[in-house]
This record gives C-alpha cells, structure tokens and sequence, in this order.
C-alpha cells in the first residue's frame, strides 16, 4: 500500500526510462523529450500550474529506488515545476512562459 506525503521538487527524480520516450542520459535530455511529443500540451501544462499552481489532489506516483524518489507517474509536471523552480536548465521555454518564471 502506497503513502502519501510531500517531496521537495528538487528531490524528485523524473523517469529516465519513461514508456513515453526511449531511454534519458539525464534530466534535461528526459525533459525535452517529453517536450517534443507534444509541445502544446507540455507547455499548456505549464502555463496552467503558473495560473493555478500545483493542485496537490493530482498524485505525482513516485517510486523510492535507492533512496531516489524516481517519479512514475506525473514527470511532465515533475518536469514542468522543475523547470518553474530553476532546477533544469538548458531547455529553451516560449518567450511567453520564460517571462512569466521571471516575473
């Protein structure tokens, strides 16, 4: 039976293995890779937790592995709020949404 409890963002891991891309070196290659299979709805996830913020009745199913919190379910928010908090860098977000973080 699973838990529920809270996990820093930078301490989750996003699924290098994830069934929806072949296999990550890393984090930022994981991410853009969720971002190429469908740009509109990564982004459109995005803008939707920097309007609302992250609802914590949506999960985010992490498996501990190691002592690593690998996410199994939920990396494109994973990733989205990663990328919110500056804890991924080198991907290139939409002007729109790169400001938004800024502001």
């Amino acid at each position: 039976m699973g838990i529920t409890k809270q996990i820093k963002v930078a301490d989750l891991k996003i699924d290098l293995t994830n069934y929806r891309t072949v296999h990550q070196p890393d984090e930022e290659h994981a991410t853009n890779a969720l971002i190429s299979i469908h740009p509109t709805y990564f982004w459109g996830l995005m803008e939707s937790l920097l309007d609302d913020g992250y609802n914590p009745t949506e999960n985010i199913v992490v498996l501990n592995a190691g002592g690593k919190h690998v996410v199994k379910e939920g990396n494109r928010r994973t990733a989205s709020l990663k990328l919110i908090h500056g804890h991924i860098k080198n991907v290139e977000l939409p002007e729109h949404i790169q400001k938004r973080i800024e502001e």
